[in-house]
């Protein structure tokens, strides 16, 4: 049935009764309370042919670009080639990444390229690699904290037809390090006392340099630094007009310049690898500056102890304007020493057996001061005190009364070793040892003495003798000959007073017979003598003696 529209209808069949019998008349009579139900149908059925009438002429007529989202899309072409790098893999070098070798049948007109550069001292694990750059970059600067470590690069981009492409890793071999940078920020500064102070930064490491100077420590650790210096007038290519001396930080001071002269200073910073560039030269004149005295002489002076003040040793100071040089002392042990127009002496005699030094090892430590005036320059000094094999020390009496109708030893001696050896006497000397004898510290008449016919030499019963007594050397540092101890001794030989007889301090109230009281010598001279015995030859003092006609007998026979 030929499709007609409402104003068709309307125009063609206007007030037409429905044919058909009642249904036809019923379906009619409806139209006055709304649209009948076959025009409904009608108008769905146009809709539907007019949509699918503008469907069939937009595919046939509208262009192929706006037609692609109803197609698959086309497959992929791989990009094809690979990265090439070139440059050297060490500190401080560019690495250049070449990308004329990469092609995509897709297109790479319009692609965005992405590098990605990462770092991996094991290119057999890569997943130990970390990233440090992704962009669009066509070089690498290799860095100090790069060395030991391979450098790989890859690249990714999406192509014209807007596929994502991703290549390999390319690696390079490890990064070696290089020689240090030179130091910087060097500056000097010239003390009053003509020190020289030198003062540096360690070398930085910086991007936009092109050559050693941005490498920083090179990729390897800074082990020191070389400080070097000349007069202006020389040359730095002879060694002979350079001063060189390595130090571990960043500061340095120069001694003993000359005030009237200019100098030229730099630095090296030194690691593994080797010696780096030198740093920019310092130049520094003192011709102002009033430098202090240079002080020579032994810094370690050693002698051995002695029984009298000795001198240690002796000390000069030169002085660049000539001023006069006055001396002094300070340090731990100052007090022990004198310094006279630079000569150093001890105070006193030392024994090693009893050191007198602050630490008490006999090794005295001080500084020796030398002033022009307007500077002190001072010079540690440690002086080593050494042992020697010390004579024994002889104690007893050098002189000695002697009653010859004593029976006692005329004296007992002792002798003890500075260094704790064994004594050993020897044998008496003196003019009159052929009148004695000697056992171990006793010393006695060979025969009782006679006050008629003395055995003297002077034949005065005056006897001259002389004690003795050594030790063996205990492996000091003197050798040679035992050294003896020796004692002079004089032995007067003389009777004991002789008094009328008398009791001293009777005591008991009974008065009795007393004579005349001994004199005041005479009494001091019998207790004296018995005291002596007592202790010299350990026995006990008698309290009574005799002459042969009186018994005199001692109130205290103690003493």
């Amino acid at each position: 049935m030929p499709m007609r529209t409402k104003g068709c209808r309307s125009q063609h069949e206007p007030g037409r009764q429905a044919a058909g019998g009642p249904r036809r008349a019923a379906m009619a009579g409806r139209e006055v309370q709304g649209v009948p139900g076959m025009e409904l149908f009608r108008r769905w059925r146009a809709l539907w042919l007019a949509t699918l009438v503008c469907v069939i002429a937009f595919g046939v007529l509208a262009p192929a670009s706006e037609r692609l989202h109803a197609q698959d899309p086309p497959p992929n072409n791989p990009a094809t080639g690979t990265l090439t790098i070139t440059g050297t893999p060490r500190v401080g070098e560019v690495l250049w990444v070449d990308f004329s070798a990469i092609a995509d049948a897709d297109g790479i007109e319009n692609a965005e390229f992405q590098l990605q550069i990462n770092f991996d001292d094991d290119i057999s694990t890569p997943e130990d690699s970390f990233l440090r750059a992704v962009g669009f970059v066509t070089h690498y600067e290799v860095r100090p904290d790069d060395a030991g470590l391979h450098v790989g690069f890859r690249l990714s981009f999406d192509d014209d037809a807007d596929n994502y492409e991703n290549f390999e890793y390319v690696w390079t071999s490890v990064v070696v390090a290089v020689v240090p940078a030179p130091p910087e920020d060097l500056t000097a500064s010239l003390t009053n006392t003509g020190d020289l102070n030198l003062s540096w930064t360690a070398p930085s490491w910086d991007l936009t340099t092109s050559d050693a100077d941005g490498v920083g420590d090179g990729g390897s650790d800074i082990t020191g630094y070389k400080v070097q210096w000349k007069l202006a007038s020389g040359s730095w290519t002879n060694a002979a007009d350079v001063t060189e001396e390595t130090v571990t930080g960043t500061t340095y001071a120069i001694t003993g310049l000359n005030a009237n002269s200019t100098y030229n200073m730099r630095v090296l910073a030194v690691n593994a690898v080797g010696d780096g560039a030198p740093s920019t030269e310092v130049t520094v004149s003192g011709s102002n500056v009033n430098v202090g005295p240079v002080v020579s002489g032994d810094g370690l002076p050693q002698l051995a102890e002695t029984n009298r003040p000795p001198r240690v040793t002796t000390y000069t100071a030169s002085d660049p304007e000539s001023d006069s040089i006055s001396w002094s002392l300070s340090g731990p042990d100052r007090n022990a020493f004198t310094i006279t127009g630079g000569e150093l002496t001890f105070k006193v005699p030392k024994n090693f057996e009893n050191p007198e030094d602050a630490n008490g090892n006999n090794t005295y430590e001080i500084v020796v001061m030398a002033s022009d005036g307007s500077n002190v320059v001072g010079r540690k000094v440690t002086v080593i005190m050494w042992d020697i094999d010390e004579a024994p020390v002889i104690t007893g009496p050098s002189t000695v009364r002697y009653d010859p109708l004593g029976t006692t030893p005329v004296a007992v001696y002792r002798a003890t070793d500075p260094e704790g050896a064994t004594v050993s006497w020897g044998a008496l000397g003196g003019s009159d040892a052929a009148a004695f004898e000697f056992n171990n510290g006793a010393l006695r008449f060979l025969q009782p003495p006679d006050l008629e016919n003395p055995a003297d030499a002077d034949r005065d019963n005056v006897y001259d003798v002389t004690v003795k007594a050594s030790a063996p050397n205990p492996g000091s540092v003197a050798t040679g000959s035992r050294p003896t101890g020796t004692l002079d001794v004089t032995i007067t030989v003389a009777a004991r007073p002789v008094l009328p007889p008398v009791i001293i301090g009777g005591g008991g109230g009974g008065g009795g017979p007393s004579g005349p009281t001994p004199s005041e010598a005479d009494f001091e001279w019998a207790v004296e003598h018995d005291i002596e015995e007592l202790v010299e030859v350990n026995d006990w003092p008698s309290g009574v003696w005799s002459d042969g006609k009186t018994l005199w007998i001692l109130d205290n026979p103690n003493g």
